[in-house]
Order: C-alpha cells, then structure tokens, then sequence
C-alpha cells in the first residue's frame, strides 16, 4: 500500500511541477504533462513504474477525458445538418484519412495500421477547439459554430471507424456487424431519452436538500457513465467510445454551469492528468534505434496531418461559401489532435494494430499540434483586431 500510495504522490507532484514551470512559459498544459511522465517513467529516470494502482486511474482518466468530450458535444445545436457542415467535414475528413494512409505505406506499415492512422487523422479534439474559440470570440458567429461541428462530427466519426476496425480485426462482441450497431444506435438513443427524464427527476428530488454540497448530483453522473460504460462494454465496444457515448448522453441533460464546472475540477484536477502522465511514461523514447529514421517519422507524421487539415478545412470551407479569411481560420482551428487521437493510438498499440515507434511519434503530433492551434486561432483573432 504504502509504495502504491508514493507512485500516486510521485505522478501527482511531477505533473504539478511541469505545469507550473510550462505555465510560466505559456506552454500546453498536456505538453508539460506528457514531459512529466516521459521524466519519471522507465524510459528516462526510471523513478516508477505503473504499478495495477495507477493503471486503475489512469484507465480512469481516460474514461474521464472522453467522457468530457462527448459531454462538449451537444447533438441539439447541429440537429438538421447544413450544407456547410456536411461539406467542410467531408473534406476535412476525406483528405486527412488519404494522407494519414499515404504516410503509413510511405513506412511500409500494414494495411490495418494504415487505416487506422487515416482515422487519427480524421480526428479534431473539441477540448482544445471549444477553449480557444471561446477565448477567440469566435464561438459567438457562424465560423466558430461551424469548427466546432465539424470537430464535434469528426471525432464520433474516427470513433465509430475505430470500433468497426476492432471489431474486424480484434472482435469483442459475439454479435455480427450488421446486428451489433443498429443495437448501440436503439440503446443509446434510449439512454438519452432516460438520461434527459431522469435528470429533471434528480433536480425535482434534490432541489431543496444542500446537505451534502450537491454531491448526489456527481454521484449520480458518475452512475451514469460507469453504468453506460459497462453496458457497451458488455456489447463489445471499447471503454472510450463508450464514455464517449456517456458524454454524449449527458450532453443535452447537464445544462448547469455548476455542475460542469464541479466535473472539469475533479477530472482535470485529478484524474485526467494522471492519464496524461502515464501517456509519458509509456512513450519510448528510445523506441527508435535509428534516431534520423525517428526524427523523419515524425515530421512526415506531424506536417502531414497540419497539411492535411489545414488544407481540408480550408477547402471545405471555401466550397461552402466563406472567404478566404474564414476559410483559413477554420483549417488552423482543426488541427489540433489531443483526446481521441490518444485514445486511438493507445487503444491501436493495445490490439497490435500499431507499433511503439508510431505511437511515439503521435504523441509528439497531439503535443504540438495543441499548442499549434490555439497559437494560430489566436493570431487570426489579433490579426482581424488590428485590421
């Protein structure tokens, strides 16, 4: 017990100290995370391992970290999709999934890990888009609304090819295909619709009782999303894209500010940092025996995915009608890849699909392209400023 408890305390402190040392840099926070545990993992210092303890919350974490994002994503404000919507993440998908499967065969991976890489690829994480365009003002108009529909649509896109991908190649569930998701698709709509009752039923219930500091209310969000977790886990899907799922389901209920804020203190201050610091920890830097082989993947990784995106996005939107201007800020605003892109490579390293030296390279990609995308969107907004 008492080793478990100073592995939590040694991943706690490190990935306090970085951020605080990247804070004063205005660095990402992810990033100073990632380095945290790069530092303290077998890799590098060799200070710990991960022992069953912090794998446990690490898992956690992970859950979590999905499970916000699909919290994010309100399936209410994008009902009935407009012809931008659908064209810009057309292309902002279809190019990045060519380019993402042009750089795996330009490695000689196989087929499997080309098509997953296409999906990464696919991917935008809503939780650094919806920050920065809410720093940017741009959350407010058409072009902000659009990036983040577009985000919200792409990442369930990369999860549902990431599950179908499993399922082809690693089954976890004894239903066929063609079985299997119209099921999840009658499941989770119940859900929501029990999810949207029982909520009203909860503010009905506990509205007047301030005894317990409105904990009941997180209890009965972590109810749901464990519970919802379990359900499709039993169905065969894999633990992120059910607490995506949970998310998701919750997104149209929780409609408190209060409560929201209750949830991103105790994952983003607790459970999903950890999660990050075991990403450090499990990236080999020393994967690579050829460091100029290392060195040439993960820039091919890495500018492919910026071009890709920044070209899909811009194309797309300029098909949909927006100038030129418009059109660049949301290709810059759906480059950045963190949650889901993660959550892929990891789950891609976990069934064999990918290998340490690729995984290696995408956390790079996710730690750049982090702070690559609010620094862009951010110089847009200066820019439209000043003119």
């Amino acid at each position: 017990m008492s080793a478990a408890l100073l592995s939590f305390f040694i991943v706690l402190l490190a990935g306090l100290i970085f951020s605080e040392l990247f804070n004063r840099f205005h660095l990402p926070w992810v990033l100073a995370l990632i380095l945290a545990g790069v530092v303290i993992g077998p890799y590098a210092a060799d200070i710990i391992t991960i022992d069953p303890t912090l794998e446990f919350i690490g898992q956690i974490g992970l859950v979590f970290l999905m499970f916000m994002g699909g919290l994010e994503a309100r399936l209410s404000s994008f009902r009935g999709l407009r012809r931008e919507i659908v064209i810009t993440t057309a292309f902002n998908s279809l190019i990045p999934f060519a380019l993402g499967m042009l750089v795996a065969f330009t490695f000689s991976y196989s087929l499997n890990a080309a098509i997953l890489l296409g999906v990464i690829f696919i991917s935008s994480s809503v939780s650094v888009v919806l920050p920065a365009l809410e720093r940017s003002g741009y959350i407010r108009n058409s072009v902000g609304r659009l990036v983040l529909d577009v985000a919200i649509i792409e990442d369930i896109l990369s999860l549902i090819l990431l599950s179908i991908i499993i399922q082809t190649t690693n089954s976890l569930s004894p239903l066929p295909l063609y079985v299997l998701y119209p099921l999840l698709l009658l499941i989770f709509i119940g859900l929501r619709w029990i999810a949207k009752h029982v909520s009203k039923l909860m503010l009905f219930l506990f509205a007047d009782d301030t005894s317990r500091g409105g904990s009941h209310e997180l209890q009965v969000v972590f109810v749901v999303l464990i519970g919802t977790v379990i359900i499709f886990q039993i169905l065969g899907l894999h633990p992120i894209i059910g607490s995506f799922l949970a998310g998701l389901i919750l997104s149209d209920s929780i409609k408190e500010n209060g409560l929201k804020n209750k949830l991103r203190a105790m994952g983003y201050g607790l459970f999903i940092p950890i999660f990050f610091v075991l990403v450090g920890m499990r990236t080999n830097i020393f994967a690579f025996s050829d460091a100029r082989y290392a060195l040439v993947l993960t820039i091919s990784v890495v500018s492919a995915l910026i071009i890709a995106k920044f070209t899909g996005g811009w194309l797309g939107a300029k098909l949909s009608g927006l100038s030129n201007y418009n059109a660049s800020f949301v290709g810059v605003a759906t480059i950045p890849q963190l949650t889901t892109t993660l959550a892929v490579a990891f789950s891609g390293l976990e069934f064999g699909i990918l290998d340490e030296k690729l995984v290696a390279a995408l956390v790079v990609l996710s730690a750049l392209t982090t702070f690559l995308g609010p620094f862009l969107v951010n110089q847009f907004t200066k820019n439209k400023a000043e003119a």
